[in-house]
C-alpha cells in the first residue's frame, strides 16, 4: 500500500480527494509547461504545485481573497489622493486669481 501523502504546509496527511486534486494539478502543471522543459536546472519536483489539506488551501484562498481586497483598498486610495491634489491645485490657482483680480482693481 503506498504511503499517504502529506500537506506541504501543515504536515497533515492528505485525505484521498485532496490526494487526486494534487495529483490532477501536478499532471496539469506539467503537461501545460513548455517553460520549464526550456530551463534544465529545474526539476520537476522543485516546482511543482504544492500539496494542500483542505484547511490549508481554504486558508490560501482566503489570504488570497484578502490581498485583493487590500489592492482595492489601495488602488481606491491612490485615486482619492489624486482627486485631492487636483482640487487643491484648482484651489490655490483660484486664489491667485482671485488675488490678481483684486490687485488690478486697486
Amino acid at each position: 500500500m503506498p504511503k499517504p501523502s502529506l500537506c506541504d504546509f501543515c504536515g497533515e496527511e492528505l485525505d484521498l480527494g485532496q490526494e487526486f486534486l494534487s495529483r490532477v494539478e501536478e499532471e496539469e502543471f506539467l503537461t501545460g509547461s513548455e517553460s520549464i522543459r526550456e530551463h534544465s536546472a529545474w526539476t520537476p519536483s522543485s516546482v511543482l504545485p504544492a500539496r494542500l489539506c483542505e484547511a490549508c488551501r481554504e486558508s490560501i484562498e482566503e489570504n488570497r481573497r484578502e490581498l485583493a481586497e487590500d489592492d482595492a483598498l489601495g488602488a481606491e486610495t491612490a485615486r482619492r489622493m489624486v482627486r485631492i491634489w487636483i482640487a487643491g491645485v484648482i484651489f490655490v490657482l483660484g486664489f491667485v486669481a482671485v488675488v490678481s483680480l483684486v490687485a488690478s482693481l486697486r
